[in-house]
């Protein structure tokens, strides 16, 4: 799908430009971790129905080729064997399936540090959930197939059969990427280091994350800066105005509002100048403060001129203006974990007198600031 907001009328664009070009070095890394972060989403728990549907498609798309005939392989009519072949994956598949539980759960039972934010990394690095959700994805498989026997054709049959080997094959590629990746965690040095990859990534989509509002923030209050237009503060909310606003202060014991928020995708920057030109003679004009990935409540109501309301046009003009998405939860793509994970072991062994640990967890941290010093100036 053609994205018809990648030009520079568009604040989303601006940023992403800005960012490309002066943040090159945390973009790719960024872009690495983001694929990585995708793939523990879909190897998660909770992940086994996107497991299935990539099988599903997998088995389909290679069905479309004739394989037997790319990898020349002759399935004989008169060799039974084909017929019990399937029969025997699916059963070597189940054997599979127990040797890898037990060997996983061997490593579990050694592994060199035994605490839940180990076992949480190990599962999400190693990709367990979602290896073992392909292989009894590919046994379900199988056995559809093994039913099909007397149902399809030969030939379709043989290459079934042909695509569920190759299935099996790639099961043990990833069985031998899963023992590579958990055997780390036997290791108390390769834990260490792994702790301090994940904590660095984690910064590095914080600090991301935190210049795409920074830099928006900027851009959407210059522009109307340039009409000298004032942003609305507590200050004005004491003021008689026409213009109706709320101020509510939200309690921390207090339960949190079921009603979705809007959160802000993208600004129509060239619309919203074209708007300030016509209004700035006017009258003063007040603003409420936008930025991207930010949380609102104002659809057509976050410019206004002082007091006047805005008409139905200029809400129409205000509203198209934006690209909002409702989200029922505040967005959680700052992840935390690693930090307080260090920031909880800090606490300890500054307590337990443990000066190894206290200084790997600070050269940690000294890598954080050192990257966040690296793009502050920027």
């Amino acid at each position: 799908m053609i994205n018809t907001r990648d030009h520079y009328g568009w604040l989303n664009h601006r940023v992403e430009r800005y960012l490309k070009v002066h943040h090159a070095d945390l973009i790719a890394d960024t872009s690495t971790g983001q694929f990585r972060s995708e793939m523990e989403k879909i190897c998660a728990r909770k992940g086994w129905w996107k497991i299935m549907l990539i099988v599903l498609i997998a088995f389909s798309f290679c069905m479309l080729f004739p394989l037997e005939e790319i990898l020349h392989l002759v399935f004989k009519s008169e060799n039974k064997s084909i017929a019990t072949l399937i029969d025997q994956r699916t059963s070597n598949l189940a054997t599979i399936v127990g040797m890898i539980l037990t060997v996983t759960g061997l490593v579990i039972s050694n592994m060199a540090v035994k605490e839940s934010y180990a076992y949480e990394v190990l599962f999400a690095k190693s990709r367990l959930y979602g290896i073992i959700y392909f292989v009894l994805s590919t046994i379900g498989l199988l056995i559809v197939i093994s039913c099909l026997r007397d149902t399809v054709g030969e030939k379709l049959f043989n290459r079934m059969v042909l695509v569920g080997t190759l299935f099996v094959l790639f099961i043990l590629v990833l069985i031998a990427l899963l023992f590579r990746s958990i055997i780390n965690f036997t290791n108390v040095k390769a834990i260490d280091k792994i702790y301090r990859d994940y904590l660095l990534i984690q910064e590095k989509k914080n600090l991301l994350a935190a210049l795409r509002v920074k830099y928006s923030a900027e851009q959407f209050k210059n522009l109307l800066a340039k009409y000298k237009a004032i942003e609305y503060t507590f200050s004005h909310a004491f003021e008689d105005s026409p213009h109706s606003f709320s101020m509510s202060v939200i309690d921390d014991d207090t339960e949190p509002s079921e009603e979705p928020h809007l959160q802000v995708i993208d600004i129509n920057m060239t619309q919203l100048a074209h708007f300030m030109d016509q209004k700035k003679k006017e009258g003063q004009i007040y603003f409420q403060r936008l930025q991207l990935d930010a949380l609102t409540n104002q659809r057509d109501n976050y410019i206004w001129v002082k007091g006047r309301s805005n008409a139905k046009e200029d809400k129409k003009v205000l509203k198209s203006s934006l690209v909002l998405k409702q989200v029922k939860e505040t967005p959680t793509e700052i992840q935390l974990n690693a930090r307080k994970y260090f920031d909880e072991k800090l606490e300890e062994r500054t307590e337990d007198g443990k000066m190894r640990g206290i200084e790997q967890i600070l050269d940690s941290y000294l890598d954080m600031y050192m990257l966040e010093m690296k793009n502050s100036d920027k």
